[in-house]
């Protein structure tokens, strides 16, 4: 019946055209309540009561060939307006809105400002029939644009854009159907740069620069580069709660980096939505990962994302405050400094006294260095040979006395065992040098045989029995 009617008002159209402009324009003094059809006849000739014709935004919610104008119109927050004047709707069908590349329908989503463009050029203030559309060769648009009208082939036109049906009446307006969206004067969609790939995001991100460093040690960067992951990116701050030496452990073993690394990435690309409708994904490094809101704010186990949705060429990146540890992985123990060793070590608390007092202990902390560290044992007997009774006995030049004695004992650098085995004199903080000598499988520095080194953080200690004197000269 729809499409009877529709026919039938095109043929009225084209008849119109025919017969000329003039008539067209005639206007009739008769005045019709425009909310109310004309009366009909029913089934026995008898006059029934008209029915009341629907707003214009009913007619597009309604119409079954409009629901793309009708999303567009309700996104557009377009509805009232078009509820409460008088206009005509030049109203593009679904498969007009099908002619337009995703891109452009996507654009108009989220850009409210060029949809309102856009719709407003179907628009056209009053109510202007077929007949009145014809006779002008131009309508002005609600958006202040021009739209051309005319004639091909007997068909009538709006722009580019055929007249496939006219003179749907509503209670405020009228719509024709049209075949084509009509695009102002002047509109174009922005280019949409290229999305990053996931690896240039790292590497461009200026908040991922140890994460760039672990990608690149651990040999990940082509894997994450070309394939699709979703990827919680641990921020430098996070890897910086972490002691220097766990930083340093992953650094040299590739295979406990990667494991870690891993437990990071998921397989595809994940958005945050989809995340929090998970109570767990799997992890590229096989163990799972817990999801979770704690006080509103999302969680992957412990560590809270904080930035989400960061998308790239081949997946998405969601940025968490603390660094992921996968089940079962242990982290070494964080070795102590030399300072903090000989502190922890009964053996050595006249040594660290010794440090305290004489101003040395930033030195060697701050420092790398090889120690031989006098034992309590070998103080004493130091200072019975001296006649110092107490600590508390040294006075200035004693002071002085004791740095020369301990910056005699400490060798920058780090040596192990074999590398003194192979010198016969190393130089000490104090300028001076200490002898190194083999016999048979041992090793003496001076007259003091070594035993197993102590190997700390910053460098590696190794307790003798006797305080070592440096020469005179």
């Amino acid at each position: 019946m729809r499409r009877m009617f529709q026919t039938k008002r095109m043929l009225t159209l084209l008849l119109t055209s025919a017969i000329g402009l003039s008539a067209c324009s005639e206007k009739s003094s008769v005045s019709v309540d425009p909310t109310l059809s004309a009366k009909t006849s029913d089934a026995t000739g008898q006059l029934v009561d008209p029915v009341p014709l629907k707003n214009l935004v009913d007619l597009v919610v309604e119409g079954e060939q409009f629901s793309t104008l009708e999303t567009l119109v309700k996104s557009a927050e377009l509805v009232e307006v078009l509820q409460n004047g008088e206009f005509t709707v030049l109203a593009p069908t679904d498969e007009a809105f099908a002619k337009l590349p995703a891109k452009v329908v996507n654009y108009l989503l989220s850009n409210k400002e060029a949809l309102r463009n856009v719709l407003l050029y179907h628009v056209v203030a009053g109510t202007a029939k077929a007949a009145d559309v014809l006779a002008s060769e131009s309508l002005t648009a609600a958006n202040g644009n021009s739209l051309a009208i005319s004639l091909r082939d007997g068909k009538p036109f709006v722009n580019d854009s055929a007249i496939i049906a006219t003179d749907i009446l509503a209670s405020n307006g009228v719509v024709h159907v049209i075949d084509t969206v009509l695009v102002p004067p002047g509109f174009s969609v922005p280019e949409t740069p290229a999305l990053p790939n996931l690896v240039d995001l790292v590497v461009n991100g200026e908040q991922f620069s140890t994460l760039e460093t672990l990608l690149i040690k651990a040999d990940l960067v082509d894997a994450v580069k070309n394939g699709e992951f979703t990827v919680f990116a641990p921020t430098d701050a996070a890897f910086a709660k972490l002691p220097s030496a766990v930083v340093n452990y992953l650094l040299n073993n590739k295979e406990a980096l990667q494991q870690v690394l891993l437990y990071h990435v998921v397989g595809g690309t994940v958005k945050a939505e989809q995340v929090l409708q998970s109570s767990s994904l799997m992890s590229a490094a096989g163990p799972s990962l817990k999801i979770s809101l704690r006080d509103g704010k999302p969680f992957i186990n412990d560590s809270q994302i904080v930035a989400t949705d960061v998308l790239a060429s081949n997946g998405v990146v969601h940025v968490i405050d603390t660094v992921l540890v996968p089940p079962g992985f242990t982290l070494p123990a964080p070795k102590l400094n030399i300072i903090d060793a000989v502190k922890a070590n009964a053996q050595f608390s006249i040594l660290g006294q010794l440090l305290e007092k004489t101003g040395l202990t930033e030195v060697i902390a701050e420092g790398e260095f090889t120690v031989f560290a006098p034992t309590n044992a070998a103080f004493q007997a130091f200072f019975r040979a001296n006649r110092i009774k107490s600590l508390d006995d040294l006075d200035a030049a004693g002071l002085e006395a004791v740095t020369k004695i301990l910056t005699y004992h400490a060798v920058p650098g780090t040596l192990d065992i074999k590398a003194l085995s192979s010198k016969r004199f190393i130089a000490t903080a104090n300028g001076k040098s200490l002898k190194i000598s083999r016999f048979g499988k041992h090793i003496f520095v001076n007259c003091n045989r070594l035993t197993a080194g102590i190997s700390l953080a910053n460098g590696i200690v190794y307790p003798i029995d006797s305080v070592l004197l440096p020469p005179r000269s």
